[in-house]
């Protein structure tokens, strides 16, 4: 029964879900029969099932989908008697699908690799055939097809269509074949022929050129079709509808969204006129987006949007850019600035609507000045999505750039971020400085081009989500030593923030004077000695020098500023979650994601707590991102373990600078600026030391207290003057009545 639950849930797409009912199948046969039975081997296949659900997005999981299917294959049963019919074809197609995710790799040219996944497919499908279940005969003729779509996309930029016609035509039989039986058994509106549609379109669309479009387009609409008539809609039915009825709310959406996808991008050779075309195509996805975003009760919601094409807002976004370019229509512009964030904050939405609250959104009557900076500001907003769009957006208009084919293959950015990573490594300042300034040209050069521009936020796109913007620099001149770059942070102070409204909302202000710090050394780990005494200084006799879960969770409830010292992780297996190691044990992400939260700032003192997987919809899975999806305003993160020395100096410079009243934007940047004036003769002035701490959220403005003697000579001045006013009120009255006797 779990395992049914979870297979109704991995038909839903949710798959977070259908992997706890999966796993607790999986202990119970393990503990009912042994984890070396041919029983438990059922359970190790619907854990490849997992993995190979989400090795398409995350391709670490395709070990972990090998492992999985070969140790089931190792543990099934030698005779075909011993066993039932399901479970062996159930073992042999996710090892054919675990060869199939594995797609490219392996070090197997890639024709052996899926000839291999075939070969699963097929014994399979013997299996079904002998067994007389039509069904999974049809199913496993879908995934041999597929298996054909795979290998003609794959091969389709070093081939010929004549070449890659034999594999065309396969793929083409397998899908009608799988059509053809589930007909026979009265399942034409089944999702397994919306499959074979599906993967039909996928063909076309991989093969030929924009001449395909009506069949791309076709295939499409068949499989919408298909989902819609099972609610009891027409055959002909507008393949736009909103049916709330169907249960599959993520399947349309991807069917829509890579409809509009192929559209996209045949424009290109067909003119403008497909582009409107693909925006009704993404609209007519966003009910369907919103119904599921209260439907689906998945806690690892962003395993839903983040898993193939789950979003209609990532693809609409280029589309609306592309619209907006070619009319000049400012519309376009302004609903292409809303689906950017739209395609960034689906888990706060998420939870906002599921608790009956509004997400805040722009008026869209005032679509002119919605998007402005405040003078001496520019934002930056780059999205990455077959091209490189990137929105600057300053106190007086907006400018759009998308960077062609071309250009995107001339600016490759996870290629030149890793460039860069290893130049700060490998100690390398010729090579960064080089690879720095070509990021820094084709993302915000344009942006800082105004001499008058103080304050760069940012809004990094995947990929370039992980790097520093404030460590590019704006030229390639001078000696290449890591002081004398000329860096960004010495231009102007950087902020990050996870959406354009986050970056443009008001700054928050601050009562730093109430300001609680804590620090927590876990069983085991390595001492923290300047982020202890940087945490004595601002906490004084308050400071919590051994902070466990409760006592983090306490201060979190309150209401004032907070700095936070611990070790943090940032796992890099897969599914695995970041977290803060306590005095008592880790808090993770999770943790921190439900907590109640009034801290308007809070500084991580810790390694990698803006570290984590990315998820698309959804952005980085990071400690400091789930603080601030759980209320903060403003948080100070960790890009990547940071050194205790460097980072409590810089901190410490940072809060000088805010007891003066500067921007915590503005004191981090100037802080940075010391720091490196400071260390210039020695490592330290690496960017690895000092450009790894980043600001994300709003900006916040310190309140500057009055100091005790300030008020001291304003209550003398003000005795004086009541004692000055007194005097010549009692002296005019004692003259009035002088003057009234005399008279």
């Amino acid at each position: 029964m779990l395992e049914t639950l979870g297979e109704q849930y991995h038909r839903l797409s949710d798959i977070g879900h259908a992997e706890r009912y999966w796993n607790e199948a999986l202990r119970l046969r393990q503990q009912a029969y042994g984890d070396s039975s041919a029983e438990a081997a059922v359970g190790y296949a619907y854990r490849a099932r997992y993995h190979n659900y989400m090795a398409a997005p995350s391709p670490d999981h395709q070990p972990l989908a090998w492992r999985e299917a070969e140790r089931a294959l190792r543990l099934s049963p030698r005779s075909d008697k011993s066993t039932s019919s399901f479970a062996r074809i159930l073992i042999h197609r996710e090892a054919g699908y675990a060869w199939k995710v594995a797609f490219g790799g392996r070090g197997i040219e890639t024709h052996d690799l899926l000839e291999r996944s075939r070969l699963h497919y097929r014994h399979a499908m013997r299996i079904a055939t002998v067994a007389g279940d039509t069904i999974w005969t049809a199913q496993l003729a879908h995934d041999i097809g597929n298996t054909f779509t795979d290998e003609a996309g794959y091969y389709k930029s070093v081939r010929s269509r004549a070449a890659n016609r034999p594999l065309v035509d396969s793929a083409l039989f397998h899908y009608r074949n799988s059509i053809r039986l589930m007909q026979a058994c009265g399942m034409a509106t089944s999702e397994a022929v919306m499959m074979d549609h599906f993967t039909t379109a996928l063909l076309y669309y991989y093969n030929y050129a924009h001449d395909s479009i009506a069949k791309v387009t076709a295939a499409y609409d068949r499989a919408l079709r298909t989902m819609i008539a099972q609610a009891g809609h027409p055959p002909d039915v507008d393949p736009f509808t909103f049916e709330p009825r169907v249960g599959n709310k993520a399947q349309m959406i991807e069917l829509l969204t890579l409809r509009a996808t192929a559209l996209a991008n045949y424009h290109q050779a067909d003119g403008p006129r497909l582009l409107p075309e693909a925006l009704s195509a993404l609209e007519a996805a966003v009910p369907y987006w919103d119904a599921m975003l209260q439907e689906y009760r998945s806690e690892d919601f962003h395993k839903v949007v983040g898993s193939y094409n789950h979003f209609p807002f990532q693809s609409g976004t280029r589309v609306l850019a592309d619209l907006h370019r070619l009319t000049g229509d400012e519309r376009y512009l302004h609903q292409a600035l809303q689906w950017f964030d739209r395609n960034r904050d689906a888990l706060e939405r998420r939870n906002a609507e599921r608790s009956g609250q509004r997400m805040p959104s722009v008026t869209a009557h005032q679509p002119s000045m919605a998007y402005r900076t405040r003078p001496g500001t520019a934002c930056v907003a780059i999205h990455a999505h077959h091209h490189i769009v990137t929105f600057s957006i300053g106190s007086e208009q907006v400018e759009t750039r998308i960077l062609d084919g071309h250009e995107w293959n001339a600016f490759d950015p996870w290629a030149f971020v890793a460039d860069l990573k290893k130049a700060i490594v490998s100690n390398d300042p010729q090579s960064y400085r080089r690879n720095a300034f070509r990021i820094y040209q084709a993302t915000i050069a344009d942006a800082l081009a105004d001499p008058d521009i103080t304050e760069l936020i940012l809004i990094p796109s995947e990929g370039l989500n992980t790097f520093p913007f404030e460590a590019l620099v704006t030229d390639t001149l001078g000696p290449a030593q890591w002081s004398a770059l000329h860096y960004v942070n010495g231009r102007c102070a950087v902020r990050y923030a996870r959406t354009i409204q986050e970056a443009l909302a008001p700054h928050v202000p601050l009562r730093m004077a109430a300001m609680k710090a804590a620090i927590a050394h876990a069983p085991g780990t390595a001492e923290l000695p300047f982020a202890t005494a940087l945490v004595r200084r601002i906490g004084g006799s308050n400071a919590t020098l051994h902070t466990g879960r409760e006592d983090l969770l306490r201060l979190l409830a309150g209401d004032t500023p907070l700095h936070i010292a611990s070790h943090a992780v940032a796992p890099s297996a897969p599914d695995q979650t970041p977290y803060l190691q306590l005095a008592d044990g880790p808090l993770h992400l999770y943790d921190l994601d439900t907590a109640h939260n009034g801290t308007p700032f809070i500084v991580l003192s810790t390694c990698s707590s803006g570290e984590g997987r990315h998820y698309s919809g959804v952005g980085t899975l990071s400690l400091g991102n789930a603080l601030l999806r759980s209320g903060s305003s403003t948080v100070v993160q960790t890009l990547w373990p940071v050194d205790d020395q460097a980072t409590s100096e810089i901190l410490h410079l940072m809060y000088a600078e805010m007891a003066n009243g500067t921007s915590a934007s503005q004191a981090l940047a100037q802080a940075k600026a010391s720091f490196i004036n400071m260390h210039r003769n020695d490592a330290l002035s690496n960017p690895f030391y000092w450009s790894g701490i980043i600001l994300t959220g709003r900006d916040a403005d310190p309140t500057t207290p009055t100091k005790r003697w300030t008020w001291l000579v304003a209550g003398m001045a003000s005795l004086v003057l009541i004692a000055g006013t007194l005097y010549r009120v009692l002296r005019r009255s004692r003259r009035s009545r002088a003057l009234a006797a005399n008279s």
